[in-house]
Formats: structure tokens, sequence, C-alpha cells
């Protein structure tokens, strides 16, 4: 996990465990940039224990995408999942410097909100 991203700086993703009413610990991501029509990953990480990620480096203006490995989170409590991945695209603009992802899940339906600074 990467740690000390704030709401100002970088990026803050929460996942929910909306199933079990819970945060959703154990959940492997990748967070990737896309540079000359091209998907480069910028890191992979594991949410805690309260179902947060945090991307501690600031974000540069582009476009995002968010993969979440939900098959895996749910295969550990002996359950399938419709939906094997939670993928969420996003665009960050010019002079954002955090950026917050909320995303829930369940085995066959996901949900994601995404919010910045104003």
């Amino acid at each position: 996990m990467i740690r000390g991203a704030t709401k100002d700086s970088g990026l803050l993703i929460t996942v929910t465990d909306t199933m079990h009413g819970r945060a959703a610990e154990g959940v492997p991501s990748r967070l990737e940039r896309q540079a000359d029509g091209e998907w480069q990953i910028l890191t992979r990480a594991v949410s805690d224990l309260a179902g947060t990620i945090m991307i501690a480096q600031p974000l540069r203006p582009g476009t995002y995408r968010l993969e979440l490995d939900t098959e895996s989170y749910f295969a550990l409590a002996g359950l399938a999942s419709s939906l094997p991945r939670a993928t969420a695209i996003f665009r960050v603009p010019d002079n954002v410097r955090g950026c917050r992802l909320d995303v829930f899940i369940a085995g066959s339906s996901q949900f994601f909100t995404f919010t910045r600074p104003t």
C-alpha cells in the first residue's frame, strides 16, 4: 500500500463491500494512466482493513484507469462473483492535486463515485 494521500493530494480510494455491509479489506488493485494511447501501470496495491488504498503522489492531468480484482476478494469468502473486475476510467483536469474514488462492490453489482476538491 502507498500511504500519504490526503484530500488535497494524490488519490484516495475506498472500497466498500455492500453485500456484507463493511469495508472491503484485501482487494487487489492496479492504477494506470493513459499516455500516447497506451495504458501505463503506475502502481499496484491492496486495500487495508478500512477498505482504503492511498496513492500519495499528486496525479497529473490525464485519463486514469483503476481496476479492482473483485473475483479474488469474494473468492476468499467462498463466494463467486458475476463481475470479476471493477473498472473505473476517470479524468483528472488541470489544477487538481487530489481526488477521491469511492467504490461499492457486491457479487453482482458495482458503483463508483469520483470527487475532487473544488
